[in-house]
């Protein structure tokens, strides 16, 4: 049984509202798409390529899914902390969340790993909104904890790294403190929906879960 076939309605009910994917929260039309059970949420709709790659974890993903938008909003969330070196305020991005979740978008896409994949990706996603102020002072240094090359966020005043493992940890702290309104939501981006959907099943990139 394949996500095709699954989507025809020949083994789920059909969705019959416009709603967000439940799992990479992309809008999914009224007749497209499968209701389905999940076992914290209840029912949700999933979309054609979520449920293709849940059959099929290398499954392509495709310019675009048949009956869903070509458009999702991401937030870029952040904050303020002081650097370590000088006590400047930099500004670190903590990570890329959907601006309206589905029902079972329970993950923070990180913007933190060892290889800085996420970071440059949220780099452009700066970039794309005219948040240069922030995307400039991410850049590549020397990481001791790796003894290699990474993108990490610098301060704009001393230069120095601020470290991708203890942004990572306040980002952590942040969320158990105050859950999402822990952070700012330093900007709005528009994603077409592919772009999306590679970001969040992509599964070299790091990721918090929400609600634990």
């Amino acid at each position: 049984m394949t996500g095709p076939d699954v989507v025809m309605g020949q083994f789920a009910a059909r969705n019959r509202y416009a709603t967000e994917c439940g799992h990479c929260s992309v809008l999914v039309r009224p007749d497209h798409g499968i209701v389905c059970e999940d076992r914290t949420v209840g029912p949700l709709v999933l979309c054609v390529t979520c449920v293709t790659l849940r059959d099929n974890p290398h499954a392509v993903i495709g310019q675009e899914t048949a009956g869903a938008g070509r458009w999702v909003t991401i937030q870029l969330l952040g904050f303020a902390r002081d650097c370590w070196q000088c006590g400047t305020q930099v500004a670190c991005i903590a990570g890329m969340y959907p601006h309206r979740p589905g029902r079972a978008a329970h993950r923070i896409i990180l913007a933190h790993d060892d290889a800085g994949y996420g970071m440059g990706i949220a780099e452009a996603l700066l970039k794309r909104i005219g948040r240069r102020d922030i995307a400039s002072t991410i850049q590549w240094r020397h990481s001791q904890t790796r003894d290699a090359e990474t993108l990490a966020v610098v301060c704009g005043d001393c230069g120095e790294i601020q470290g991708n493992f203890f942004v990572c940890q306040e980002t952590q702290q942040r969320y158990l403190s105050h859950g999402l309104p822990g952070f700012d939501v330093l900007g709005l981006v528009p994603c077409r929906s592919a772009e999306w959907q590679k970001i969040v099943h992509d599964p070299d990139l790091s990721w918090m879960l929400l609600g634990g």
